[in-house]
């Protein structure tokens, strides 16, 4: 819309000046002609004043040079024709004096208002001794224009200054937004990450499970396949959470899952201990309230670790310690390992999460082989000195 409004006014401005200039240049013919002179000193009044009105076409591009030539062919008409009325040059020096002041700057400015006093003084210097030549109205006519051009300039320096903030602003606005969804997409990755992650290894070893003892035993295998469906539901409902989905109406009826945290450990543990880890939980220090981000935080960290551990070591005994410190909360998953090794479990989208989310808390994380075998993840949360 700005746009297309400073291509207006461009077209106008491209037209509207020449037509002045033009109208100026016709009047002050007209006052001329009739004048009773020598042809010399016609030739030189009409030259005057094609020098006093027609350059004001330029009065935007050269301000400074436009204002000399039509202060010059003020003088020149004025001289050459005594005693007669022209408006038109008046008004062109009035409106030169403005266009100085509007659209040149510095010492060309100040040029300006010096010339613009030129006529005015020259005036006086040629009226008889006494007569009062110089009064306030003249002072008046000479300041004027100069005074309104140049606050018409600091208007629109003020403006483009105002504008310019005003994209900077913008600018920084649409960096913040694209840094903010940057982030947004980077949790949601994690979330869906930890979710599918965790949620997919847990329903393959059930349905292996369950695959096993279809045959020996189908009540067993039926429990299985239960415990998949509750695992799914589990998952759908904490991707909706990550992702941000709201219920229709039709589904207000159907309460979601609770955003997971360290109170939902537990339960964690009772899932994992049913997939066969040998899982013992050990709680220190005096619990207290989490800020939102560790609370999430701390349940994803167990949740991965559990799961690299199911997945790399199998049903292997594991500790999860959860330690509340003066300042922090240690959360440690510590198993003896398994067959698989551990050269390779210090690596992998899962501990890169891991460490994103402590990273986004402040904190520190260790990942990594333990000297008398097994892995360990061991991360350090800030949580403020305590209450």
């Amino acid at each position: 819309m700005k746009a297309r409004w400073s291509k207006v006014s461009e077209r106008r401005e491209s037209w509207l000046d020449p037509l002045l200039a033009a109208s100026l240049f016709v009047l002050t013919t007209v006052n001329i002609l009739p004048t009773d002179i020598a042809p010399s000193e016609m030739t030189l009044a009409m030259l005057g004043g094609a020098v006093g009105t027609l350059p004001l076409a330029w009065r935007r591009r050269a301000p400074l040079v436009v204002h000399a030539a039509v202060v010059g062919g003020n003088a020149l008409t004025v001289l050459s024709v005594e005693h007669v009325n022209l408006p038109g040059l008046l008004v062109a020096w009035v409106f030169s004096g403005y266009s100085v002041a509007a659209h040149a700057h510095g010492w060309r400015a100040i040029a300006g208002l010096v010339l613009q006093a030129v006529p005015v003084v020259g005036f006086a210097e040629v009226q008889p001794a006494g007569s009062d030549a110089v009064g306030p109205a003249q002072v008046l006519l000479m300041l004027v224009p100069w005074l309104a051009g140049k606050a018409v300039r600091e208007r629109r320096i003020e403006a483009a200054a105002l504008e310019e903030k005003n994209r900077q602003l913008e600018s920084e606005s649409s960096s913040r937004a694209a840094l903010a969804a940057a982030e947004e997409r980077a949790r949601i990755a994690r979330e869906v990450h930890d979710v599918v992650a965790h949620s997919v290894s847990v329903m393959v070893v059930q349905a292996e499970a369950g695959d096993a003892l279809l045959q020996s035993d189908p009540s067993e295998a039926r429990r299985s396949l239960r415990s998949i469906q509750g695992t799914g539901r589990v998952a759908l409902s904490e991707l909706r959470h990550a992702l941000g989905v709201l219920k229709s109406d039709a589904d207000k009826s159907e309460d979601l899952e609770p955003q997971p945290s360290l109170e939902r450990i537990p339960d964690l543990i009772n899932e994992m201990t049913k997939l066969g880890l040998e899982i013992d939980l050990k709680m220190e220090g005096r619990p207290r309230p989490l800020p939102p981000a560790a609370d999430l935080s701390t349940y994803r960290i167990v949740q991965e670790a559990l799961t690299n551990t199911l997945k790399h070591a199998g049903p292997v005994a594991t500790t999860v310690r959860l330690c509340f410190e003066p300042t922090a909360l240690l959360v440690e998953v510590t198993d003896v390992g398994g067959g698989g090794g551990v050269s390779h479990r210090g690596h992998g989208q899962g501990l890169v999460g891991m460490r994103e989310r402590v990273a986004l808390c402040g904190g520190e994380l260790h990942a990594g082989p333990r000297d008398s075998g097994g892995f360990v993840v061991r991360a350090r949360l800030p949580l403020g000195d305590e209450p």
